[in-house]
């Protein structure tokens, strides 16, 4: 099994590099990008743009915490830019 980097923030995607190059990792790596909860970004869609621009290089990701209104914008996002949902 591998684990999930659960990401609230940008931060949390720079740190997990640093896991990486340690190579305490191995490929593919999987991120959870936590977005419109308390505690971690608001979902908009540059942001989330933001966000998978920043991960490695084949890394899998799942957009999750969305709720409310930005729930469906959250999906189509998310789908357009190569993550699961």
């Amino acid at each position: 099994a591998r684990p999930t980097l659960e990401c609230f923030d940008l931060g949390h995607v720079y740190a997990s590099h640093i896991l990486l190059k340690e190579g305490l990792l191995d490929e593919p790596y999987h991120y959870g990008l936590v977005l419109n909860v308390p505690g971690s970004v608001r979902y908009e869609v540059d942001v989330l743009e933001m966000f998978v621009r920043k991960l490695p290089k084949g890394a899998h990701w799942t957009l999750m915490g969305i709720g409310g209104k930005a729930n469906l914008d959250a999906i189509y996002g998310a789908l357009a830019l190569g993550g699961n949902i």
